[in-house]
């Protein structure tokens, strides 16, 4: 197939459904024996701006906004977009050109800043805003009668009916773009982390089910799921916390997605905080998380309420929601992933609201995962969490050499022998990103495993994307947990005292055989060592 599916989220809304999967018809239909690759993808985010659509291939970035509208309309580049009854099309606060020229804004700042991180070209090329092209796209069609004279004559830019947009899509082209098909993949799975979806017959089947760890295998991450469902079952609320990379929200969607850990009787809704609109106010943040919980919970048909299309799905609504749930079911779980703006933006006024959600529904559990949460922030729901935070820490043996063979398998890679595959895992240890990238690194040929293993682990710490995934690592931890793994990093022993509990928890140092300390990924321990002598002398 030359016409690929990439998934961020399901539509809402039953005309956005109807729409793509119209598009997506007439792009197999007209494409799909063509030797050109065409990757739409659907309903993602970019710097907190939720996006329709776009279209990448070869020489094309297309951004599209969708709208339904039937009537005939004025469509102008300043001020609202009305039909001739006055009605808005779209948001009457920012017209539909207005919002398409802001995604073009991101999309350029996105590529800038990650260029290097898929393109194969060795430096990032001059770009300007008329390299990525947008389109204000109507479903069904556009009425004959609509005046579109107001709106700018540019390349940049096209209004244009569902019906036509595959020919829209085929027309549209720049000779700035020159990808390839390899670095169009890596840009929407590695750098978006959008999930391929083979066909729009199974996506809304469940909440959840485009998430690719609903695909992963049964014992993925198996003794972290098992000990979180044993915590869960007696419907206790957790935090789950880790570093950078250590795979939280890959634990977390698994949890709720995959239908091998399922329990009869236990409906999981999962919420991705960083989805959420960081410069919205809190009001909106509160209605954007009681709305999504109100509609998770209806598409899993749960919930007896019905609500009009434009009601103001708030805290009031999910309060009442909440008390006429009815008998089943037996346990319903909220995750709150990547919750750091929880408590950043809504404070403790929002959780004392979610105790209270929970004096009503006794069934209802939270669990909220993130790198660095305030235990004595949660409010009132400090109470009920249970007694210690469970840490996401580094892979086992056997479940890196599992995400080793899930990674060569995604690239195709299938020449490595054995004894390659343990090298690369001893250079690069058990964190589980640097072990993505490791992979990816080896499939560009950037490292060669026949060199030396100290070889190998500097090829691998010249890489960006390693660098930056360390650099993170790094700077989360306090200034005496830098201190301390310096000391260990240049060979020197280490008081225990030293040592925060939580470097062994979150899987940076583990104990040997011999009862001392060491790294759980060399890669991470030189670049420890290239950061400097240790702050202090030790006591």
């Amino acid at each position: 197939m030359t016409v690929e599916l990439w998934i961020g989220q399901e539509f809402e809304k039953n005309h956005e459904r109807r729409a793509i999967r119209q598009f997506w018809e007439q792009m197999k239909e007209r494409f799909d024996q063509n030797d050109e690759p065409y990757l739409i993808l659907v309903n993602y985010f970019m710097r907190s701006a939720q996006i329709d659509l776009t279209v990448l291939k070869r020489n094309a970035i297309i951004v599209i906004e969708l709208k339904q509208e039937t009537d005939p309309f004025i469509a102008t580049q300043n001020g609202c977009w009305l039909t001739m009854s006055k009605r808005p099309v779209g948001n009457r606060h920012r017209n539909p050109y207005e919002q398409v020229q802001s995604y073009q804004t991101k999309w350029l700042h996105f590529l800038k800043e990650n260029w290097r991180n898929f393109a194969e070209q060795p430096k990032v090329p001059p770009m300007t805003l008329e390299h990525i092209r947008t389109m204000v796209v109507i479903s069904p069609r556009i009425h004959p009668h609509t005046n579109r004279e107001a709106l700018p004559d540019t390349a940049d830019f096209q209004l244009v009916g569902l019906d036509e947009l595959s020919e829209a899509i085929y027309q549209q082209t720049h000779s700035h773009w020159a990808f390839s098909k390899k670095e169009l993949n890596i840009l929407v799975e590695n750098v978006l982390n959008l999930r391929r979806r083979y066909d729009l017959a199974d996506v809304y089947k469940k909440p959840y089910s485009h998430f690719k760890e609903s695909g992963y295998p049964p014992n993925f991450r198996q003794n972290d799921i098992s000990m979180i469902k044993r915590i869960i079952k007696g419907k206790n609320n957790l935090l789950v916390l880790g570093i950078s990379g250590s795979g939280k929200s890959n634990v977390m969607r698994y949890l709720v997605s995959n239908q091998a850990v399922q329990t009869p009787g236990r409906v999981y809704i999962y919420i991705d905080c960083n989805s959420l609109n960081r410069e919205a106010s809190k009001e909106v943040v509160e209605e954007a998380i009681c709305c999504q919980i109100i509609k998770d919970l209806q598409a899993q048909d749960v919930g007896l309420m019905e609500f009009q299309p434009n009601q103001k799905l708030g805290r009031e609504a999910l309060r009442l929601f909440m008390q006429k749930i009815g008998p089943e079911p037996e346990h319903l779980v909220v995750v709150f992933d990547r919750s750091e703006l929880l408590q950043q933006v809504l404070g403790e006024s929002f959780f004392d609201y979610l105790r209270a959600l929970r004096d009503i529904n006794p069934r209802l559990t939270y669990i909220f995962s993130g790198r660095r949460l305030d235990l004595e922030r949660f409010g009132e729901l400090t109470d009920i969490l249970w007694n210690e935070p469970y840490w996401i820490g580094a892979l086992s043996f056997n479940q890196a050499m599992m995400a080793l063979e899930r990674h060569l398998g995604r690239l195709e890679i299938t020449t490595l022998k054995a004894e390659e595959k343990d090298k690369l895992l001893q250079c690069v240890g058990y964190h589980p990103t640097l072990l993505k990238y490791a992979c990816e690194l080896y499939h560009a040929n950037k490292i060669n495993l026949d060199d030396l293993k100290a070889k190998i682990i500097e090829q691998l710490l010249t890489a960006p994307l390693i660098q930056r995934q360390c650099r993170e690592i790094w700077q989360e931890l306090e200034t005496t947990a830098q201190d301390a793994l310096r000391r260990l990093a240049q060979g020197e022993t280490v008081a225990p005292s030293l040592v925060n509990t939580d470097l062994s928890l979150c899987g940076i140092l583990k104990n040997s055989n011999q009862g001392k300390l060491r790294f759980t990924s060399p890669v991470f321990e030189k670049y420890v060592k290239q950061q400097g002598p240790p702050l202090s002398n030790p006591n």
